[in-house]
């Protein structure tokens, strides 16, 4: 799926998915580029986005227990 039709699908502007994938690397956003254009796969984005909401509930746990 590209950028543009990810943007329309999600409801979020085409920007904010092109910052993603400028931070790929650091953030490890599943995009990879042909030619000029970038493609992410649905089924890896769906899984990254899972990933990243049960890494931050995790972190908010921890933290409402009164660890550092």
């Amino acid at each position: 799926m590209s950028i543009p039709e990810l943007a329309k699908y999600l409801q979020v502007s085409q920007s904010k998915l092109y910052r993603l994938t400028r931070a790929k690397r650091t953030i490890g956003f599943p995009a990879y580029k042909v030619g000029y254009r970038w493609w992410v796969d649905l089924d890896k984005f769906q899984d990254w986005m899972v990933d990243k909401f049960e890494r931050r509930v995790r972190s908010l746990a921890v933290r409402e227990r009164g660890y550092p």
